[in-house]
Parts: structure tokens; sequence; C-alpha cells
């Protein structure tokens, strides 16, 4: 069987594509500044944001890896890096995010740079994910955002994690920066029409490197050790820095 690194080599994107490695149109300039701009009053004044550990972050391309209760998630870890909302694309559900014709799912399409991938998806589908988030972060040295809980969490604690995260930061070569955001489920949880004021906390804590977990490839070409060491680090960082404010919503 053939290694992963090394199907990546023919790995080939899709022209649908072409706005997530290409200069973005003007319309998406203005309107993802737009976004970034209500996102960061709402967390200024409404939903206050206090962020820890910003100096944590790498000054390589890296892949903000946190915990997922609200649908705010995604601005929170863009605001709280300070960077651009243009430098970050989103790994989404490609069911969710692609499967559905609505208003909201249009206005994300628009304003984030989303980055489909297939929940269950086979080996084909997984290397043209893989290809398409190396891609994007080769353009001005961009980050991923990714929810290793796989989806949000409907009680405000963290549900056991995938090993998604870790396989493309393996593959890759990216370092994982571990984050954990407290105050959103409160905000605005799963199910709910619109946010409520509340104080948000961001953690972030050092970055995971995949060299540290190195292992050889197994059988199907993958290095499914090395995903499982990086996804249990991750696990316990997630844990340590959700105790900080005394509980786990």
């Amino acid at each position: 069987m053939k290694t992963i690194q090394y199907a990546l080599q023919n790995a080939t994107i899709g022209a649908e594509y072409d706005h997530l490695v290409k200069s973005p149109s003007s319309f998406r300039v203005v309107s993802n500044r737009l976004f970034e701009l209500y996102c960061k009053a709402v967390l200024k004044v409404y939903c206050p944001m206090t962020v820890i550990g910003l100096d944590n972050l790498p000054e390589e391309s890296f892949v903000f890896c946190s915990n997922h209760c609200s649908h705010m998630d995604s601005a929170v870890l863009m605001a709280a890096s300070g960077q651009p909302f243009h430098q970050f694309g989103m790994v989404a559900a490609r069911d969710y995010f692609y499967g559905k014709r609505n208003a909201w799912c249009t206005l994300v399409h628009k304003i984030m740079n989303l980055i489909p991938v297939d929940r269950k998806s086979n080996r084909k589908a997984l290397l043209e994910n893989l290809a398409l988030c190396r891609a994007f972060v080769s353009v001005n040295q961009r980050n991923l955002i990714i929810y290793p809980e796989g989806t949000r969490s409907m009680t405000g604690n963290m549900q056991s994690l995938k090993h998604g995260a870790a396989m493309l930061s393996v593959e890759l070569g990216l370092p994982i920066v571990p984050v954990y955001i407290d105050g959103t489920y409160r905000a605005w949880p799963k199910g709910k029409a619109f946010m409520r004021p509340t104080p948000i906390k961001v953690y972030i804590d050092k970055p995971l490197y995949p060299g540290d977990y190195n292992t050889p490839v197994d059988a199907s070409g993958s290095g499914a050790a090395s995903y499982r060491l990086m996804t249990e680090e991750m696990d316990k960082r997630l844990t340590e820095l959700s105790k900080c404010n005394g509980h786990t919503k």
C-alpha cells in the first residue's frame, strides 16, 4: 500500500475550489472584512472576550484545534489570534455546509473560507481534502481551524476527539495549537436562534509539533500510531485548559 505522503504527490484540486487557493475577489474581501468588524465589535461589547496565551502562537502556519459548542467558535478563534479573518480556513463537514441550501449556509460560504471534508470519506476524498488544505495554507502562510470533536457539543462538555486533526497535522507537517473556549455554550448553544450577552475566555496552549510524535507508517500507508499519540496529547491539553475556570462549559 502506498503511503499517504506518496499519494499526496499526485493529488489534484478541482476548479470549484479556486476561490480557496487563488486571490479572493473584491466582493469576498469586502464581505470578509465587514464580517470581521462585526464579530470583533460583538466580542468587545456584547460578549467581551479575554484571551490567555496569545504568545503561544507559532510564527508558521498552524492548525487551531478547540472544543466546539457554538456557531460563534470560529469567529472567536480568529478574533483571538489577532490575525485577519482571511488568514483562516475552516475545515467543515460537507454534508452540513455544502449539502444544504439555506440563508445561513449561503452566508457562511460567502464570508468564510470553508474547506469541505466528508465525515465518512474514502481514501480518494481524504487525499483531496489534504491536498486542498495544503494548497490553502501555502498561500500567504494561512492557518486552519478544525474541531476534533467533529460536531458541536449539546451539553457544553467536551466530547471524545477524532483523529482527523492529528492526521492532517502529521501528513502536512503543521503544528496543532490546542485552544479551550469558555462561554460560547452559554452565549449561543446549539438550537438557540441567537446569542446572549456572555463573557468569553479563550485559553491558547503551546503548539504540538507533529515531529514529536513520529512513528512508522502502518500496513495501510498511514501514520495511525502518530495520529493516536497526538490526539491523546491534545485531549489531555484541552482537558487541562477546561479546568482553568473550574468548570467545563
